[in-house]
């Protein structure tokens, strides 16, 4: 008899902690990471310049490299495309060559590059895996922000369509999205 009454209350509470899990994995997924905040300009390249950061054990950026694919394919006008990959010195350089380096390879018409100890995305201010930067071919901002419309969120979304927006020479009023992705673990201290 006591084994029945001790049931209810148990069956109650794991309940609740069920559902209290099912609420912190969907709060997780529909927040964002830090945004970056990129130099305003840079030296002029002739050519909008595209450049994506991705941290190597980022689930989510899986979503944002098959976005920037889908965005190149689509480019009326191609940029120069870069995608820089995390390599902390205290990891091993396979560390960072993994499935995500791989997948970032096979995307045509762009360079990619392993950023030691994140020193390219500190130059930009990133924080979060998955920000996208396009500058102009005057080298002056255009865009800021991420490319999926949520973590590991493929499809339309407003950071690719103002992207092809600025590609395509209309612009776009659209000029930063929330971050979707992993923390670099760094902080940006004026670097």
């Amino acid at each position: 008899m006591q084994a029945k009454r001790l049931t209810w209350p148990i069956l109650v509470l794991w309940g609740a902690f069920v559902l209290s899990g099912f609420a912190a994995l969907a709060v997780r997924e529909s927040s964002p990471g830090a945004g970056a905040q990129p130099p305003k300009a840079e030296a002029a390249r002739g050519k909008c310049r595209l450049l994506v950061f991705i941290h190597p054990e980022c689930p989510c950026s899986r979503s944002t490299l098959a976005e920037l694919d889908r965005l190149l394919s689509a480019a009326p006008t191609r940029p120069i495309t870069e995608v820089y990959v995390y390599a902390p010195h205290t990891e091993s350089r396979g560390w960072a060559m993994g499935s995500l380096y791989k997948q970032a390879v096979a995307i045509r018409f762009t360079e990619v590059r392993l950023d030691p100890d994140g020193d390219i995305a500190k130059r930009y201010k990133v924080q979060t895996s998955g920000q996208t930067v396009l500058y102009s071919p005057k080298g002056v901002l255009l865009f800021s922000g991420g490319i999926t419309a949520s973590r590991a969120h493929e499809g339309d979304n407003d950071g690719r369509d103002a992207i092809l927006a600025f590609l395509a020479g209309t612009g776009s009023n659209v000029t930063s999205t929330p971050v979707y992705g992993c923390s670099f673990g760094f902080t940006n201290n004026g670097r």
